[in-house]
């Protein structure tokens, strides 16, 4: 197995075994393989999402991908040596719209029996026109929110094999506002055979996040889900993270895990924005279960990753919770 771990301006791959229980410390020391930004930038963010791929070179070793967004680029990397084997860039020839900010695998979707890659583009800095997040101003008045482009927020499929673009991810209803701040592979949920996807687009004009299920054989719209108004939502989080998960609803296919870390659950207002997760079904996006935070705490971030440090109040009240399917 191997595990990554983030830098601002590298990544460290680490090899070595998963001890039998999550109690023991291996007594074996791992293989430390540190991977500096092929093309060094001193404001590239390379690392800033990473991605354990299967074998796209054909060498018998598992890959990765590694998203730079601040120079709008995805690097797919030899797992093996960790030569550069795919440059990818924004397919718009956009700059700035942070292209690379989330990736994902995907099992084959393109039928040349090698895992392909998700990439998400959310301009949460407004470079597309559109509002950085958050904008107090739109959240306490829709009227002063422009008028959403498809460059507010993107999602790509790309080939891992050539690195070539396979299609557009693209919602209906022009729901792009940071569209691609998450994105992850659901499997097939809808039959066909190929893979599907999903992407959060946590951050909306109307204060509610939302998270989508695309098709991966032509990129239509599956289904989309809302983020719960009630009780409330302090700030729009909805799909901030995204996880695919086996089948929990018992209809065959695979589920989703999406975490609103700024989502109030506790209607007195006792605590503010403690966060809350999810299980939504993968096949119609129906919320098949909510998670408040077990340990209520102001700003306590909860569904965020402890590596991240977008949220206020990250790191006072980190903990990781774990529930039984």
């Amino acid at each position: 197995m191997f595990m990554l771990f983030v830098l601002s301006f590298a990544i460290v791959l680490i090899l070595g075994t998963m001890p039998a229980e999550v109690t023991t410390v291996s007594a074996a020391t791992p293989t430390v393989i540190r991977i500096d930004n092929p093309d060094p930038d001193a404001e590239a963010w390379f690392g800033r999402s990473v991605k354990g791929l299967g074998d796209i070179n054909g060498d018998g070793i598992g890959d990765l991908a590694v998203g730079a967004p601040l120079v709008d680029r995805v690097y797919l990397l030899s797992g093996a040596d960790q030569s550069v084997i795919h440059t990818v860039e924004d397919p718009d020839g956009l700059s700035g719209y942070l292209f690379g900010w989330a990736v994902c695998r995907i099992s084959d979707v393109d039928g040349d029996s090698t895992e392909d890659l998700v990439v998400g583009a959310p301009d949460l800095w407004g470079s597309g026109g559109g509002f950085p997040v958050p904008d107090v101003n739109c959240l306490i008045d829709p009227s002063q929110c422009p008028d959403e482009t498809p460059q507010f927020g993107r999602a790509f499929l790309f080939s891992g094999a050539t690195g070539s673009l396979i299609r557009r991810l693209i919602p209906e209803d022009g729901d792009y506002n940071k569209y691609g701040v998450a994105v992850a592979s659901l499997g097939d949920v809808n039959g066909d055979g190929v893979p599907d996807v999903a992407v959060g687009a946590p951050f909306l004009f109307i204060n509610l996040g939302r998270v989508f299920a695309l098709s991966g054989s032509d990129g239509s719209q599956l289904w989309k889900t809302v983020e719960p108004a009630e009780p409330q939502a302090m700030i729009a989080s909805f799909g901030y993270y995204i996880n695919e998960i086996d089948d929990v609803t018992g209809d065959g296919r695979r589920d989703l895990l999406v975490a609103a870390p700024y989502h109030d659950f506790d209607s007195d207002g006792g605590v503010l924005a403690p966060g809350s997760g999810y299980v939504l079904s993968g096949s119609d996006g129906t919320i098949f279960r909510t998670h408040g935070n077990p340990a209520p705490a102001d700003n306590a971030f909860f569904g965020g990753r402890a590596k991240q440090h977008w949220g206020p109040g990250l790191g006072r009240h980190s903990r990781l919770c774990l529930w039984r399917g």
